[in-house]
């Protein structure tokens, strides 16, 4: 992710987009802020450290979604992300990379 403007980073706000293509006409259902209101929401991931960020600099990382295996019905999230930008929770200069986890119920 590349910052666009100089602030704090401290949540990743997600949304999906998904297309049923195989009807009589195809569907797009999308969860994005930017679409129609539906039932289905975005999710927002806190992260575990304040992140200052400028315009230009990027947030590297990954997310992995999967089924829980306790329970088929919520989903397990892993995020990696490495920041080497102008702050970490305060202090100029440090950089990071942190995994974290969490479930959706």
């Amino acid at each position: 992710l590349s910052a666009l403007r100089n602030d704090y980073l401290h949540a990743l706000c997600l949304s999906f987009d998904v297309t049923f293509s195989q009807g009589h006409k195809p569907i797009t259902l999308s969860t994005s802020p930017r679409e129609r209101w539906t039932h289905w929401r975005q999710t927002v991931i806190y992260l575990h450290h304040e992140l200052a960020i400028s315009k230009g600099e990027n947030l590297k990382g990954r997310l992995r979604i999967q089924p829980s295996r306790e329970n088929k019905r919520h989903l397990d999230f892993r995020v990696n992300y490495a920041f080497d930008g102008e702050a970490v929770d305060g202090v100029a200069g440090q950089s990071i990379n942190a995994t974290h986890y969490y479930r959706m119920r």
